[in-house]
């Protein structure tokens, strides 16, 4: 892995097609029987694929911060399961973790280019929100991902689905699976990790927010995001801190701000873009673009860590199976507890609105994933609840 990280961006390029099949070929010679002592072997091997994949992507030893709680333990503790998804050429596994400690194993006898094709079918259709095709693979991804889990599930009863989704699997909300008579969201909250032993507990401490906003258009975003105001400003009713608009968002005044003050929670409301490359992922401020390797190293120099870091305006690539690689690092390498991003782009008011309801109920005292679940809720009662507007959002991280 070191090699990995420190070789030249050409050498990067050629993780995927020369490092990343040597991983997959050993996965799926451990996982073709079905011994407990492979399956959880697969689940350490699967861990060391992620971070090499981590590696590849920000040009450097991931000096992960690992829990100190046991993956069994903090199962238990959230009352959760963890689903990992291992997409392999002929065929993807589904890794079941229980709170008892149980790993079991289900074999989806899929070949990787029709579910690659499915998977990014169903994310075009969820963001086109004027027409209603995404049902079909909603109900079709249900059937592989969820159906053969749903007796085990029945019997542990958990109140919150940790998925640790491998290849594009990251770029689509699994909340949105469709059963044929409701969502997935409508039975169990959902949250997204990139490994439980990853996975840093939430101490509690003071919340104080530090919120940025930019209303304007700027750059290559053509689009305003009016909302930003009343959103930073709920932000901080709801939490105190500080909050900048427009030209008080500039990058040296976000520095400033990050450097001079510890706080617990991070919110941007402002356009940005997760891509496939290191170079492709940043944030709109008011006079540049910041990087999203130098959002890393400011809150790597912080004596806390971040306890929530939302980026609400953000969208991922795509077709491009790296691009939430970049909202997963800054957790991992950074020690964030947790982020919360947006897929794809969502109207402003719309989004908006979701996020401020997120931000009530969690102050209510709820957990992170069930504060998004009841506002992705709310935004399902309404007419046309289309869930190209409200599943975008997704939480990478500590769900609890």
């Amino acid at each position: 892995r070191e090699d990995i990280a420190i070789a030249t961006k050409e050498f990067q390029l050629d993780f995927r097609s020369e490092v990343e099949p040597i991983y997959r070929n050993l996965l799926a010679l451990l996982l073709e029987e079905n011994r407990p002592e492979q399956r959880q072997k697969a689940l350490e091997i699967f861990d060391l694929l992620q971070l090499s994949q981590l590696e590849s992507f920000f040009g450097d030893i991931c000096l992960e911060v690992k829990s100190t709680i046991s993956p069994q333990e903090l199962l238990a503790k959230t009352n959760s399961v963890a689903i990992t998804s291992i997409i392999l050429k002929d065929k993807t596994y589904l890794l079941l973790q229980l709170p008892d400690g149980s790993l079991s194993r289900y074999p989806i006898e899929i070949k990787a280019e029709q579910l690659n094709q499915t998977i990014e079918q169903w994310r075009w259709d969820l963001e086109n929100s004027w027409n209603n095709q995404y049902r079909g693979k909603s109900q079709v991804l249900y059937e592989l991902l969820i159906r053969p889990l749903e007796s085990t599930l029945a019997v542990y009863k958990p109140k919150t689905l940790v998925f640790i989704n491998d290849g594009i699997l990251r770029n689509v909300p699994m909340a949105a699976l469709h059963d044929g008579r409701q969502f997935l969201i409508e039975k169990y909250a959902v949250a997204n990790s990139f490994g439980l032993k990853f996975t840093l507990e939430l101490k509690s401490p003071d919340l104080e927010a530090l919120s940025f906003g930019l209303t304007v258009a700027k750059a290559r975003f053509k689009a305003p995001l009016p909302n930003a105001a009343p959103e930073t400003e709920a932000v901080q009713q709801m939490f105190g801190g500080s909050r900048f608009l427009n030209e008080k968002f500039t990058a040296k005044n976000f520095e400033e701000q990050i450097e001079k003050r510890d706080y617990s929670i991070i919110h941007l409301a402002t356009h940005g873009k997760f891509a496939g490359t290191l170079e492709g992922t940043y944030i709109q401020a008011f006079d540049r673009s910041i990087s999203l390797l130098e959002i890393e190293h400011l809150l790597d120099e912080r004596q806390s860590p971040i306890k929530l870091l939302t980026f609400s305006a953000c969208q991922t690539a795509g077709g491009n199976d790296r691009a939430v690689l970049g909202l997963a690092g800054v957790s991992v390498r950074s020690g964030v507890r947790t982020a919360l991003g947006t897929l794809w782009s969502v109207s402003d008011a719309k989004i908006a609105e979701l996020i401020e309801d997120f931000y009530r109920f969690w102050h209510s005292g709820l957990s992170l994933s069930e504060a998004l679940r009841q506002a992705q809720l709310k935004q399902i009662s309404l007419d046309n609840s289309h869930p190209g507007n409200w599943s975008a959002s997704i939480l990478i991280g500590n769900w609890h």
